[in-house]
């Protein structure tokens, strides 16, 4: 681990992410300071990941970092993604020295409207929620964010879960498959998407392209309306391909939230009959 700092600019992005799953599995205490420490020379695709793994860590001397890659503000070396994976994981991690920035990220506003996408608040909302249950009923009264929107949130580290790796999302069956497109040097090819996620999903492709480890994402929604991302891809049985998102911008995030929220009050499997209160759902 000690040499990882000055091996990693070496290798590729398809190694970054091998190094931040395994230091996850390895389930240690202080993993989420190593990763912390690697941050700077990780692949700046393969950095949203190692966040989200931060937060399920629990440890709490990351929540400075955390609070300064969320905070407000252009930074060259920080996506809008990266913020929105520093807030949920912030989150998770229940810090109270995280409510102001988190309540910034919610509450402002201009004019007309609100500073922050609303992506951007609802993650701020559901990290607040957890960190405080005391704001719930606030944020529902005051942010006009839906309840149904809130509904869709990370999933919180469970001690007692048998996983060392632990999903960081609630993965939805879908009521009806979903199509999109997954692009890379390789060529494109067509995917029907039957499980999804805020993090990810799982779909069949209809061809047998052969396709590399990353691709661009494109799932359709109507005429004009598409959800675009990144994603680092993942094999699964014969032309089964789960993938992961690793970038994609703000207003896609959003539409994919729409999009769970219309599968999770489709779907008689997928509904809670519950209001989220902030807490990991099984």
């Amino acid at each position: 681990l000690e040499l990882l700092p000055v091996r990693l600019p070496e290798w590729n992005r398809f190694y970054h992410d091998v190094v931040v799953r395994q230091i996850a599995y390895g389930n240690a205490a202080d993993r989420g300071r190593t990763l912390l420490e690697l941050a700077e020379v990780l692949d700046p695709l393969v950095l949203p990941e190692a966040v989200d793994e931060i937060g399920m860590s629990g440890d709490m001397s990351s929540v400075p970092p955390l609070i300064a890659m969320a905070r407000p503000g252009e930074a060259a070396s920080r996506s809008p993604y990266v913020q929105l994976k520093a807030i949920e994981s912030l989150g998770r991690l229940k810090d109270a020295e995280a409510v102001g920035t988190l309540r910034e990220i919610l509450e402002t506003k201009k004019t007309f409207g609100w500073v922050f996408h609303r992506e951007l608040r609802i993650a701020a909302a559901q990290a607040l929620s957890k960190t405080d249950p005391r704001y719930s009923t606030q944020v529902m009264s005051d942010s006009g964010l839906e309840a149904a929107e809130l509904a869709i949130a990370p999933l919180d580290s469970a001690p007692a879960c048998p996983w060392v790796r632990q999903r960081r999302y609630e993965r939805l069956i879908l009521a009806k498959t979903v199509q999109g497109t997954i692009g890379s040097s390789w060529g494109k090819s067509r995917i029907m998407i039957r499980e999804l996620s805020l993090g990810g999903g799982m779909g069949t492709k209809e061809d047998n392209l052969r396709i590399g480890s990353e691709a661009d994402l494109e799932i359709s929604l109507g005429m004009r309306s598409k959800i675009r991302a990144h994603v680092l891809l993942r094999r699964a049985r014969v032309n089964e391909v789960g993938f992961e998102i690793v970038n994609t911008d703000l207003e896609s995030r959003y539409k994919l939230r729409r999009l769970l929220v219309e599968a999770l009050t489709s779907a008689p499997q997928n509904k809670g009959g519950q209001e989220w209160g902030g807490e990991r759902k099984v």
